[in-house]
């Protein structure tokens, strides 16, 4: 729509004189101008990747029940999250925050590439955008500490570390238990996509 400018009251996409002669009005009409474009590019960046994210981890084998022999990954998306010096994974990784369960992604018999490609657009999605590789654990280590997986409604391969108890100190002791056994796995030097 055109928006052009025109003495009287502001009618649908025209703008008041007197608004724009007002102490930055044009200034002021501007910057809101260029804040709803880029919270409208921001939401359409948002939905893209959740779309990608989506399309790559769909598959009927997410209907499936988790299985005790299933290599689970749990991307690392935050630098303290691994330890790169003693190849270990630290419990942070495995921590739930407040509202967010533990995300995690099953291997099942998908390629490497597409695995790497859902890290990839899951880090785009954080504040340093940087995957810094990726955790493996067994279903069976999870199952170990009394804790489950919620699938989503739509069947994926992503899954959630769920029936954490309500205590937030035995989050760190059952967290610490995941972390050992897991086995850190660097980001591949050349994409594999």
């Amino acid at each position: 729509m055109e928006r052009s400018l025109s003495l009287g009251t502001v009618v649908r996409g025209t703008y008041s004189l007197s608004a724009l002669e007002a102490p930055g009005g044009l200034a002021t009409l501007a910057f809101s101008e260029q804040a709803r474009y880029t919270e409208r590019s921001i939401l359409l960046t948002r939905f893209l990747r959740w779309l990608k994210t989506t399309w790559l981890g769909f598959s009927l084998e997410g209907r499936k029940p988790v299985g005790d022999s299933e290599t689970l990954s749990r991307f690392l998306t935050v630098k303290n999250w691994v330890d790169w010096n003693n190849n270990r994974v630290r419990e942070q990784a495995f921590l739930p925050r407040r509202n967010f369960p533990v995300s995690v992604y099953r291997r099942l018999a998908q390629p490497e590439s597409r695995l790497w490609s859902i890290g990839y657009v899951i880090a785009s999605g954080t504040k340093a955008g940087i995957l810094y590789g990726r955790a493996d654990i067994s279903a069976s280590h999870v199952h170990t500490e009394s804790l489950e997986f919620k699938q989503g409604w739509l069947p994926s391969f992503h899954v959630d570390i769920a029936g954490w108890p309500l205590d937030k100190g035995a989050w760190k002791v059952k967290a610490l238990a995941l972390a050992q056994k897991a086995t850190p796995i660097p980001t591949p030097t050349k994409l594999p996509f």
